[in-house]
């Protein structure tokens, strides 16, 4: 008998660290309308993607192989867009929060450089944040959440630039914090002057 109960306990606690894990709902403040080009990773790709990049729920390692996850092979830079949820847009300090992933055997690296920017009508784009370095801090056969620290305030629509690394681009889960540990001045990112017209991959590619 207490072998049948220890089994049963672990297999509990098995299917509990296996199974898939939600956010709080309340940490889900970005709404993403587009993304340039389209996911084509076959493994991840579905006619969910835009949703699932910012619907709470994240995924076990390796998050390639998992549909619930968002990925493109040979195709970088990749442009997002989205909005702000009412009532953080103007926020001090915020930070985009992006879970991603390393493997080096399967070729998937985080990103090489995530790039964001704030838009309107009025005064355009405004380059915001910047990170360079995931790459290199995340560890071999992990997940791990990334920072893109904000500068200023960002109003109306967000535009998200990533470079991959290699030859795959693999996101889960993006997330806005309001108000970041480090509050970014405007003079540590670096100035990108973009058209009015609207954001496009020609005027942001590096």
């Amino acid at each position: 008998m207490r072998m049948t109960s220890a089994i049963l306990a672990a297999a509990r606690l098995i299917a509990l660290l296996l199974a898939p894990w939600s956010l709080d709902a309340s940490e889900s403040r970005l709404t993403l309308s587009s993304a340039t080009p389209s996911p084509n990773y076959s493994l991840t790709a579905d006619e969910n993607d835009i949703e699932q990049l910012t619907n709470g729920e994240t995924s076990r390692y390796p998050i390639w192989l998992d549909r619930a996850s968002v990925g493109w092979a040979q195709r970088t830079p990749v442009l997002l867009r989205g909005r702000l949820r009412q009532g953080d847009a103007g926020t001090v300090g915020a930070t985009l929060q992006l879970l991603v992933a390393k493997g080096v055997y399967a070729g998937v690296y985080p990103p090489r450089r995530i790039d964001a920017y704030c838009g309107n009508d009025k005064d355009g784009w405004r380059h915001v944040g910047v990170n360079d370095s995931a790459a290199e801090t995340v560890p071999d056969r992990s997940i791990a959440w990334i920072d893109v620290d904000i500068a200023g305030k960002c109003q109306a629509e967000l535009a998200l630039v990533m470079h991959a690394s290699g030859a795959f681009l693999m996101i889960d889960e993006i997330t806005v914090q309001a108000g970041s540990a480090r509050v970014v001045k405007a003079e540590e990112v670096q100035s990108s002057q973009l058209s009015t017209a609207g954001l496009t991959m020609d005027s942001v590619a590096k």
